[in-house]
């Protein structure tokens, strides 16, 4: 899954569409994790009882990257979402300033009273 939000980000960026390119990055980063292993029940009996054996101990590890990968992913979501719209403002305002020079206010006014 991991491989295929990385190919699906690649995707995005190529034909320009850079939100889905970061959302689909952030999928990836979020799924850069090992897998929680399963625990026998006889083992989750002993979770649940508060007996620590090696089994648990590693599942417990793993579920800690897990969380910490997550809250990685969501400060990358976040971070990146505050730079598009960055980048959104500055292209608004070259679009407002090209427009400006190629038609100020004033010109509008003329063109549409004599419209």
């Amino acid at each position: 899954q991991r491989v295929e939000a990385e190919e699906r980000a690649q995707e995005a960026r190529e034909r320009g569409d850079e939100a889905e390119a970061l959302r689909e990055t952030v999928r990836a980063v979020a799924l850069d994790r090992q897998p929680l292993p399963q625990l026998s029940a006889g083992a989750w009996q002993l979770k649940e009882r508060g007996i620590e054996v090696a089994a648990v101990q590693v599942w417990r590890e793993i579920k800690e990257q897990a969380v910490e990968v997550a809250r990685v992913a969501q400060e990358l979501a976040e971070k990146g979402r505050a730079w598009l719209e960055r980048v959104a403002e500055r292209a608004a305002e070259q679009v407002r300033d090209v427009v400006e020079r190629v038609a100020p206010a004033d010109a509008w006014g003329e063109f549409f009273a004599a419209a």
